[in-house]
């Protein structure tokens, strides 16, 4: 099954300041404050940031329903393919903020989403906001809708990041391309 037919990939992104204040990390410009201890800890040294949303769209979500309903295999082989799709589409956009960041002789946090730690799923609507997009929606439950949508913040800094604790405890550490692409990095500045 060719999985392109039925994605749709698009992503939406803004970049802000940041700002470090007694509750949280304000976003510079939008009255916005993320109270979050984890959010904070994680983008403790970055003055900028990009929020994204990115989505495959809502015929994956429709393939998988339809094929859950006829072959269930089919309807998670593909789901587990749309989820590394996604991740895939946010992992290229990361790597092209690094990009930009380096061209400016700065440096990026790995991305964090709300959901993560003791980031609330409520903040899902602000990023939506904030990274401009109309094409993704969200649940009662503040789930996003198409399922396979993601909403992220990375941070910029002047200050090296240590961006690999995930990396760590993976059982892929050492051959995972994001390894790999991080010490490549890291290998490269120290030439």
């Amino acid at each position: 099954m060719d999985i392109s037919t039925y994605i749709n990939p698009k992503i939406t992104h803004a970049e802000y300041g940041l700002k470090l204040v007694s509750n949280g990390l304000e976003v510079v410009g939008t009255g916005i404050v993320f109270e979050s201890e984890d959010l904070v800890e994680h983008l403790k040294d970055c003055d900028r940031c990009v929020i994204f949303a990115a989505t495959l769209g809502h015929d994956i979500d429709k393939k998988i329903a339809l094929l859950g309903h006829s072959d269930m295999q089919k309807a998670y082989a593909l789901d587990i393919r749309a989820n590394e799709l996604i991740e895939e589409i946010c992992d290229k956009f990361e790597y092209e903020i690094l990009g930009k960041a380096e061209k400016d002789g700065r440096y990026i946090k790995s991305r964090f989403s709300p959901g993560y730690g003791d980031f609330s799923l409520d903040y899902q609507k602000i990023f939506l906001k904030l990274s401009n997009n109309r094409d993704i929606k969200l649940s009662d439950s503040n789930l996003l809708l198409p399922l396979k949508s993601v909403t992220a913040i990375t941070g910029i800094s002047n200050r090296p990041q240590y961006n690999c604790k995930k990396c760590e405890k993976c059982t892929m550490m050492g051959i995972c391309y994001k390894y790999l692409s991080v010490i490549k990095l890291a290998l490269d500045k120290n030439k």
